[in-house]
């Protein structure tokens, strides 16, 4: 509707002018300065959709000799428009110009154009006389909207050209606002972004003296750390050294107070026959002391076991009495630590070792922790023989435990502590296979069943650098 209202304006622009008589072309000074000024001032309006002013304009170009340039030039632009040129009279009584209507009207009778009682009726008679003209004016203007040509026109104006100037300002103006406003945003981009690269790098000299700072400082702990360790390793070294001296001194002590003859406490083991106090330390012997060992026996009888569990010829090596000290006496005599400084003695069960009144099998050499003494040892160390009878320093006396178990012993034969003495076992064979060698209450040597209970004496070799003693 809007397209079509500026089309039938324009042509009423044109029909007005027309209207006016033919003399008035020689009147007005520069038609055509006015033509563009009317005509600029005219597509103002139309462009603003002000129509009632474009109507008034109508009416103040009635009394102007530019009728037939106006007439040509609308007639141009009339024919560019594809709408019906009966749609001018609708736009006219659309708009409330009845009253130009009639105008023209009259006019149109005085320009010779007979039937032509409206301005429809004209439109259409100049349709057919303009059809030569719009054949010609199309390929000039067909690539132009009606507004594109009404602008080139609007570009001549004074009124245009001052807009056309004051846009330009007003875009010039705009530009540099926008380039002023790019320019401040560039420069306040580039202060934060030196602002930023300047914390940053803030930022990154306070991480390096940080990270210096916490290297010095676990440099620091780590010199302490060391310093400690040293000192500490120093001071463990002294203290180990110190402990060592003090070992090797108690160990020297040990030594010279382990003689042979001597008597220390190693192990315990019931002896007083009363369980309610628990076990006993046992006393042990010197017998023979050898690159820092010792060769202990049992200063008592502690306890009342056969030699076997059977009367059967039998060596020491299968006896049950060896295995009882190996496997029962040593885990109740003994704590774990003293067991280490038992030695595995190997044990010489060659007829060497046995009497020399018998010739008897004293069996394989056996590996063990505790064994009995031999004839010959006790020969060595007490000077056991067959026909000593009165050899105080062989006899023994049971404990109680032992005593109670059924040791005999007689009171006629003393130890030489004044105790009753008892018969004790020796690991060498009798003067049969099935006896075994002994040492009597009166402290001489004997053969008896290996079925026969007697006391035992256990012997071991200890370390004495072990600095248990």
């Amino acid at each position: 509707m809007k397209y079509a209202l500026r089309s039938f304006l324009s042509v009423l622009l044109a029909l007005m002018l027309a209207a006016l008589p033919l003399t008035a072309l020689a009147t007005g000074a520069n038609y055509t300065q006015q033509y563009e000024l009317a005509l600029g001032l005219l597509s103002d309006l139309l462009n603003t959709n002000n129509l009632r002013e474009a109507a008034r304009l109508f009416r103040e170009l009635g009394s102007h000799s530019l009728s037939m340039y106006y007439a040509y030039y609308t007639d141009v632009v009339l024919r560019l428009q594809e709408d019906d040129a009966a749609a001018v009279g609708e736009g006219l009584d659309t708009l409330g110009l009845l009253e130009m209507n009639e105008m023209f009207t009259a006019n149109l009778a005085e320009r010779g154009l007979p039937g032509c009682t409206d301005l429809r009726q004209y439109g259409e008679a100049r349709q057919l006389e303009l059809a030569q003209r719009y054949t010609e004016a199309q390929a000039m203007f067909a690539s132009l909207s009606i507004l594109d040509a009404i602008g080139r026109a609007v570009r001549l104006s004074p009124l245009a050209r001052e807009e056309q100037r004051q846009a330009a300002e007003e875009a010039a103006r705009q530009e540099a606002e926008r380039k002023a406003a790019e320019e401040a945003a560039r420069q306040e981009a580039e202060r934060k972004a030196a602002e930023e690269a300047a914390r940053l790098e803030t930022e990154r000299k306070a991480t390096e003296e940080a990270a210096k700072a916490e290297a010095e400082r676990k440099a620091v702990e780590e010199a302490a750390r060391q310093e400690a360790e040293r000192k500490a390793a120093e001071e463990a070294a002294q203290a180990e050294a110190e402990r060592k001296a003090a070992e090797e001194a108690t160990r020297q002590e040990a030594m010279r107070q382990i003689a042979v003859g001597s008597i220390i406490t190693f192990g315990h083991y019931e002896q007083d026959n009363d369980l309610s106090n628990g076990p006993e330390p046992i006393e042990w012997l010197v017998l023979d002391v050898k690159d820092g060992r010792a060769l202990l026996l049992s200063k008592y009888g502690l306890d009342l076991q056969p030699y076997h569990n059977e009367l059967i010829d039998v060596t020491w090596e299968k006896c049950y009495l060896r295995s009882w000290l190996n496997k029962d006496f040593i885990i109740i005599a003994f704590t774990a630590q003293q067991k280490t400084i038992i030695h595995t003695t190997t044990v010489d069960n060659s007829k060497s070792q046995g009497s020399n009144r018998w010739n008897t099998n004293g069996g394989n050499n056996t590996e063990d922790k505790i064994f009995l003494l031999s004839c010959s040892e006790a020969n060595k160390y007490f000077r056991v023989t067959y026909v000593n009878q009165k050899n105080v320093n062989a006899r023994m006396s049971p404990t109680m435990y032992a005593i109670n178990k059924g040791s005999f012993t007689l009171n006629e034969y003393q130890t030489s502590d004044g105790s009753s003495a008892g018969s004790w076992y020796l690991r060498s064979p009798g003067d049969r296979q099935k006896r075994a060698a002994g040492v009597s209450q009166r402290g001489s040597l004997i053969s008896e069943d290996v079925s026969s209970p007697y006391c035992v004496r256990p012997a071991m070799w200890i370390n004495l650098e072990s600095g248990i003693f």
